[in-house]
């Protein structure tokens, strides 16, 4: 399934396939485990795991979503 997203005025387009979604969820749940977070108030209060996230974004962004400019 191709999604459009919106980020500024430019459009960009994902492939989104349920591997992908699992494979995603997989690697969060890993991240969780590792940061020992249970709720989001236990996020919240880790350091070490706010420090860690935007690694973990920029992962999924790079090796999952792989997100294509659509040229206008």
């Amino acid at each position: 399934m191709k999604q459009k997203i919106k980020i500024y005025d430019y459009d960009f387009e994902i492939e989104r396939t349920s591997e992908k979604d699992k494979e995603i969820v997989d690697l969060i749940i890993k991240w969780i485990e590792k940061n020992d977070i249970f709720d989001g108030e236990s996020l919240m209060d880790n350091d070490e795991a706010i420090i860690d996230a935007p690694q973990l974004i920029a992962e999924i962004m790079d090796d999952y979503l792989a997100m294509k400019k659509i040229e206008k």
